[in-house]
C-alpha cells in the first residue's frame, strides 16, 4: 500500500501508514500490510514547470517505502524522505514499474 501524502508533517506519514497497518491487522481475515509513505508539499507542486513529475515522484518514492517495508518483514510502515534528483522516475506501462527518465535539456536540472 503506497500513501502519498500533501503538506503534513515529517511525523505524520509514519503515524498515518502504522495505523492503516493496525487497522488492516486487527480484520477478521489472515491479512496484513506493507506501508510506504512519500510527502510533497503543494507549493513543490505549484511551483514546478513539471507538476506531473513532482507528482509521479512522489507516488515512486512511496512505491519504493513500500517495498522496503517488505523486505523488512512486512505489516510495517516506512517512508521515503524525499531527495533533489526523486523527480527523474516515472511509470512505464509497459514494464509497469518506474524507470528512469532521461535528463531534460529544456530546464535546469533538479
Amino acid at each position: 500500500l503506497d500513501v502519498t501524502a500533501v503538506d503534513v508533517s515529517e511525523s505524520e506519514p509514519l503515524t498515518i501508514g502504522q495505523n492503516l497497518c493496525t487497522a488492516i491487522e486487527e480484520l477478521p481475515f489472515p491479512i496484513t500490510a506493507s506501508v510506504g509513505t512519500a510527502c510533497v508539499s503543494v507549493d513543490e507542486i505549484a511551483a514546478s514547470d513539471d507538476r506531473y513529475a513532482v507528482i509521479t515522484a512522489a507516488i515512486s518514492a512511496a512505491d519504493a517505502a513500500m517495498y522496503e517495508a517488505k523486505r523488512n518483514g512486512g505489516n510495517q510502515t516506512r517512508h521515503h524522505h524525499a531527495q533533489q534528483n526523486d523527480h527523474h522516475r516515472a511509470w512505464s506501462p509497459t514494464t509497469q514499474r518506474w524507470e528512469a527518465l532521461p535528463p531534460r535539456t529544456d530546464s535546469p536540472s533538479w
